[in-house]
């Protein structure tokens, strides 16, 4: 198995298990975790950063990194 360094959310942040997901073959599903207490900072596209809490719904989070799935996600 070939495990590049990505990162598919199929976790909430801060799981501390490595997942693998099967979609026709293995891709690693690298959790994202911190040090931080209670979340994890996150680069996103536009060069901002935030943190995101543990506490963050996992189907709102998936929205937030699929840039073509015409949801409009607003973070608490």
């Amino acid at each position: 198995m070939r495990c590049y360094n990505t990162t598919t959310v199929v976790a909430p942040i801060g799981s501390r298990a490595f997942i693998f997901s099967q979609s026709g073959d293995e891709r690693c599903g690298t959790p994202i975790q911190s040090v931080h207490t209670g979340g994890a900072n996150v680069l996103f596209a536009d060069g901002s950063v935030q943190f995101l809490t543990n506490s963050l719904d996992l189907n709102t989070f998936m929205n937030l990194v699929d840039r073509n799935d015409g949801n409009v996600v607003q973070l608490p």
